[in-house]
């Protein structure tokens, strides 16, 4: 009694059907997985009731079948069979049914057992695995399964493509068997902590095939888990990430270097210089910039033509380099201006820093010009040392170049250092900041908008707002006539707070006026991402106008991010959990730009008019766009030309 007890019991917690048969054939069990895809309610519905009354009539298979029990007594079991049952509302189950009879104990009520799968749910399930194997077999990235142990049980063709192990190789060893060492520890970790919690983890390895060779994979791993929670397998698809990085890797060396002069930029200049000052800092010693502007070239250039004047840049700057030490760091900062790097150095070197600015200067004079022209090219050369005339990059790099215009306001053709004591510049950058900051108290600033078109449709899809400070006594100021003056000073986050909620009163405006909504982008500088709740003020901001946030977009540069990457990182997360869109600003004048399109949040990438400006005529410009147009759409980013 108790054994049958038991097997009861058993018969309960599966998820088939179970039915007994007494020796004439009658429904003496059937278990509650069976009674409810019947749609009975009660073993008594059935009880007593002949088996061939679920089955439908004048059906072959239900002949069959019960031929088949009938038969059990001689044989003990039968092959499977498929039959259908009746539903208790006259429609039919399709099942395959496995027979058994138990007669061990002769006072054994009801020996016959069927046990019955879902046979439609069986064909499903065939036809799903035939479509897995299918795109399985035809998918180029890794697909690897383990079991709970993390034991490989599958993996598709492409692993072996990839890897180089066969399938055989692979099966009953771990994933471990790809690891190069050079994965971080932290990475492991984070994987299974997030698959602990329950989540899916999106990472990279670096993992190596089966000659030792290394390559970078990026995975995508999930555990199965049953009913119950208990995971049955692990799942991770991945793709040889390997070519991708090597192309952006390409992209980001050409968006480091000028095109025209094959120079580092003005940003990678910028990189090299703070690694620099790094180093002179740890050793004790100084680094000096050497900010190089060529005197009056606008009228080399209206005089020459665009062609011949880049002939010329180029030629300055070969003869600028060969000018030079073999330490010293050359870049070209812009269309007709340069810097160079001399250090880290020891103190008291002021005679070698002279003897470099003279060479650079007697250079340029010679450089070769159009025979019936009678420009003769000179140089002013504004240099700056740290840490006596600057404590950072920038502050060393603007300090060259204001003893470069104090040199050309004075005629040019020549060199000298950054005069501390020089009071007049920083005067008047006080006036303005104090008339700015009765600027902002008295409402003078305010908002243009400029329209974002849709190259495909022609409608305006955007607009970005621009603040202009209308001065009483100056008239309409541009961005470019104060804001670089106040990046540094908390006015800066006095005017994104009054962009940002004028940005929104408007919207609200237009909405009550009966326009259609329409996205908002907002420039916002590095301080804001230092502002503690900056996210929370946004929100703020847009519920007490009423305004979607989806409808907000906010604008950062990639020179913020480089900043502080953590706080960035920390920023725009919590930016995008208020609702708001985030636009990657300049996108191709920062150091490590591509980085940021998958490590950040972002969603529109705005491409600098640098590369944009002659995109007919550079075909270098032109490429770079189009491989940036490429790698964001492929990563679902909106791209933005301005």
């Amino acid at each position: 009694m108790n054994a049958a007890f038991s097997e009861t019991r058993f018969y309960e917690t599966l998820g088939c059907v179970v039915i007994r048969l007494d020796r004439q054939a009658n429904i003496w069990y059937m278990n509650r997985f069976a009674l409810s895809l019947l749609g009975y309610e009660r073993q008594g519905q059935l009880f007593g009731k002949p088996f061939h009354s679920v089955l439908p009539g004048d059906d072959v298979k239900s002949a069959e079948l019960l031929a088949l029990i009938k038969e059990l007594p001689q044989r003990d079991c039968a092959r499977p069979v498929v039959a259908d049952l009746l539903h208790s509302d006259g429609s039919r189950i399709p099942f395959s049914w496995s027979l058994n009879y138990q007669d061990a104990d002769v006072d054994q009520v009801a020996p016959t057992v069927l046990i019955g799968l879902d046979a439609s749910s069986m064909r499903e399930s065939q036809a799903a695995a035939a479509m897995f194997q299918t795109v399985s077999d035809n998918y180029s990235g890794s697909i690897v399964i383990t079991d709970p142990e993390n034991a490989i049980v599958y993996v598709n063709p492409a692993v072996s493509a990839i890897t180089g192990f066969q399938a055989e190789e692979l099966i009953g060893q771990t994933p471990a068997i790809f690891k190069s060492g050079q994965t971080s520890d932290e990475t492991y970790h984070d994987l299974w902590e997030t698959l602990a919690a329950g989540g899916i983890w999106k990472g990279e390895f670096i993992n190596q095939r089966k000659d030792g060779g290394e390559f970078l994979e990026s995975k995508t791993i999930a555990a199965i888990r049953d009913a119950l929670g208990n995971v049955q397998y692990h799942f991770a698809i991945g793709e040889d990430a390997s070519q991708r990085q090597l192309f952006q890797e390409r992209i980001e060396s050409l968006l480091a270097f000028d095109q025209l002069t094959g120079l580092p930029n003005r940003d990678a200049f910028q990189h090299t210089l703070v690694g620099a000052l790094d180093n002179a800092l740890q050793d004790g010693k100084e680094a000096t910039v050497l900010h190089v502007d060529i005197d009056d070239f606008s009228a080399v250039n209206d005089a020459m033509g665009a062609s011949e004047s880049e002939g010329i840049i180029v030629e300055v700057a070969m003869r600028i380099r060969e000018a030079l030490r073999q330490a010293d760091r050359l870049a070209r900062l812009g269309y007709d201006k340069f810097g160079i790097l001399l250090g880290p150095h020891e103190p008291g070197i002021d005679n070698d820093i002279r003897e470099v600015a003279d060479r650079v200067l007697a250079a340029i004079c010679k450089t070769v010009l159009p025979v019936n022209s009678t420009v003769q090219l000179t140089a002013s050369i504004g240099i700056a040392s740290y840490p006596a005339d600057g404590g950072n990059a920038s502050e060393l790099l603007s300090h060259a170049i204001a003893a470069t215009e104090r040199l050309k306001a004075n005629g040019g053709n020549a060199f000298c250092r950054f005069d501390a004591t020089s009071a007049e510049s920083a005067s008047g950058r006080r006036e303005l900041l104090n008339e700015l900051r009765r600027g902002i108290a008295h409402n003078e600033m305010v908002l243009h908008f400029q329209p974002q078109i849709s190259l495909f449709s022609g409608a305006i899809i955007g607009l970005e707002a621009l603040v202009r400070w209308q001065h009483p006594q100056r008239g309409l100021l541009q961005p470019g006539e104060f804001i670089p003056l106040i990046e540094q000073s908390t006015h800066i986050v006095d005017i994104g707070e009054w962009v940002l909620h004028e940005a929104c009163r408007q919207m609200r405006a237009w909405l009550d006026a009966g326009l259609p909504a329409v996205k908002v982008a907002i420039n916002l500088a590095a301080r804001h991402f230092l502002v503690p709740g900056l996210h929370t003020a946004i929100a703020d901001a847009l519920l007490k106008q009423r305004i979607p946030p989806r409808f907000l977009e906010i604008e950062i540069t990639e020179s913020t991010m480089m900043q502080d990457v953590a706080a960035a990182i920390r920023s725009t997360a919590q930016l995008k959990e208020v609702g708001v869109r985030i636009s990657l600003d300049d996108f191709g004048t920062g150091y490590s730009s591509l980085a940021y399109l998958s490590r950040f949040p972002i969603d529109v990438v705005k491409i600098d008019q640098s590369f944009v400006r002659d995109i007919t005529s550079n075909p270098v410009n032109a490429a770079i766009a189009q491989a940036t147009i490429a790698m964001s759409h492929k990563l679902g980013k909106t791209v933005l030309a301005e």
